[in-house]
């Protein structure tokens, strides 16, 4: 009774008759088990730390997301440019000698540190 497809294949590449076509011949490291997606097969652990993982999260690296719930702004910006998902938009892209805070005036900003001693 065994199906047309699996007669006369070894059995380490089928291990029953009714293993998804999918993963038929796969290496058992592609495939855990047949319900696995089909964007899982031949990915890295590495591209997907979760099956509900985002669509833009994949093939993103760990320093571009800390967590799937990072705001769409944080994204791609190294951590000088964000301290924290808050930092207000006028603080973003400037250096810290330019905000040494959020509050500063806004004749503090573009100043130098000679021009400007204290808030």
């Amino acid at each position: 009774m065994l199906h047309g497809k699996i007669r006369g294949k070894n059995p380490s590449v089928f291990a029953e008759s009714r293993l998804h076509e999918g993963i038929k011949g796969k290496n058992p490291s592609d495939s855990a088990e047949s319900a696995l997606h089909g964007e899982m097969r031949g990915i890295s652990a590495l591209d997907f730390a979760g099956f509900d993982l985002n669509e833009e999260m994949r093939g993103k690296s760990a320093l571009d997301f800390a967590e799937c719930r990072l705001k769409e702004e944080m994204r791609s910006k190294s951590a000088l440019d964000f301290a924290e998902c808050r930092l207000k938009e006028e603080m973003r892209s400037k250096s810290a000698l330019d905000f040494t805070r959020c509050g500063l005036n806004e004749e503090m900003r573009s100043k130098g540190a000679l021009d400007f001693t204290a808030a």
